[in-house]
């Protein structure tokens, strides 16, 4: 089978820091109508610049991971997510830890590999113990949807394509 896991760089060279993350879909390893894209690959990581140790993981098979000690224990936050909306199996575009806020967190996800190309967006601000939908925020646009942000210590700005926007 296929591993995909976390790594850190030590002295001594690589080290695993995590468990399975991926969906371990084998048959879609090379996906023929994907040019070879990966389903299952980590695709986005983001350690909190707050709290160090607290690390989110985002797979292209719709999973997401948060660890809160450097990787010895891992959460899976997907069915939070699920529960708010964020279809499971879409791809996961983006995750961001809040620069200055302790336990915020942004995650996107994104179904363009299934022909939808709206947008998902969801928040947690206690370490993902509860999470909320910006979705509505967002309209839907490009295969490639473009973030921009203004992001301050005191609020955030989200803006979609059409520049549509929405105050955190």
């Amino acid at each position: 089978g296929v591993e995909i896991a976390a790594f850190t760089l030590v002295k001594e060279g690589v080290r695993e820091i995590s468990p399975e993350l991926s969906t371990q879909e084998t048959e879609k390893i090379i996906p023929r109508n994907e040019g070879g894209i990966p389903w299952f690959a980590i695709t986005t990581i983001s350690e909190s610049p707050v709290t160090p140790g607290i690390i989110w993981i985002g797979t292209a098979g719709g999973k997401v991971w948060l660890t809160k000690n450097y990787g010895k224990n891992w959460t899976e936050m997907t069915q939070k997510i699920a529960g708010v909306g964020g279809p499971e199996k879409y791809y996961v575009s983006r995750v961001f830890a809040s620069n200055f806020k302790e336990g915020t967190a942004y995650i996107s996800k994104s179904g363009y590999r299934r022909d939808d190309f709206r947008p998902f967006l969801f928040k947690t601000t206690d370490l993902g113990s509860t999470w909320t939908s910006s979705t509505s925020i967002l309209e839907a646009g490009d295969k490639e949807f473009k973030r921009k942000a203004k992001i301050t210590k005191k609020a955030g700005w989200p803006v979609g394509p059409a520049g549509s926007s929405y105050e955190y």
